[in-house]
């Protein structure tokens, strides 16, 4: 099958995983990219809207925030919960990575931080 549109699959080999994982081994290539031009798709019709909803709230922006993003997903419980989970994740894989980095000995403002974290958690009855 021919892709309508010029763009390069970009998230076929995710698509496929999933595809093995939950439904059938070899999946076809049809199938594969007709996922991944519509993923592609809603995800860009997705930050198009939130870009102009930032652009509605701050005309100097060039970014889309995830406040906007969340916006959009709000009335689709299963994608606003997944969504926001997911960004928790991320901060706490990052707050993770930051304390391994103390560890290290590399951030001395976060050693201060963290101390400052346990001091306050102590003091408290």
């Amino acid at each position: 099958m021919e892709r309508s549109g010029a763009r390069k699959p970009y998230f076929e080999s995710e698509i496929r995983s999933f595809l093995e994982i939950y439904l059938e081994r070899d999946a076809p290539a049809e199938t594969v990219e007709v996922l991944d031009e519509y993923l592609q798709n809603y995800l860009t019709a997705l930050v198009n809207k939130a870009h102009k909803r930032s652009q509605r709230r701050d005309t100097t922006a060039s970014r889309v925030y995830k406040e906007d993003m969340l916006h959009f997903l709000r009335h689709d419980s299963k994608k606003y919960i997944r969504t926001a989970d997911m960004l928790n994740k991320n901060k706490a894989f990052k707050q993770y990575q930051s304390l391994e980095r103390f560890k290290a000995g590399g951030d001395r403002d976060l050693g201060n931080q963290i101390n400052f974290i346990q001091f306050n958690e102590k003091s408290i009855p």
